[in-house]
């Protein structure tokens, strides 16, 4: 499955997705990013980048505080999970 964990607090991205909807989110945590070079962004529904990384080697985690609403998720996924933490 690609998205999991819509309704339980922490949205899990394995692959490209978008979600539509308000969600109040906490964090953010990409790990197990294969290879350097690498990328994730988050945009909102709108275009407006909210979190973009790139990893430098296998086994990356990169973990970013937002404490914000967002309006709609999309991402985008090179490899690795993608965790999105909200209440």
């Amino acid at each position: 499955m690609a998205i999991s964990g819509v309704a339980h607090g922490v949205i899990r991205f394995t692959t490209n997705g978008t979600l539509t909807g308000r969600r109040q989110v906490t964090y953010l945590r990409w790990i197990g990013a294969t290879t350097a070079g690498h990328t994730l962004t988050l945009s909102d529904s709108n275009g407006a980048r909210w979190f973009e990384s790139e990893a430098d080697g296998a086994n990356f985690i990169d973990i970013h505080p937002v404490f914000n609403e967002i309006n709609g998720l999309v991402v985008t996924l090179t490899s690795g999970t993608f965790y999105v933490y909200t209440r």
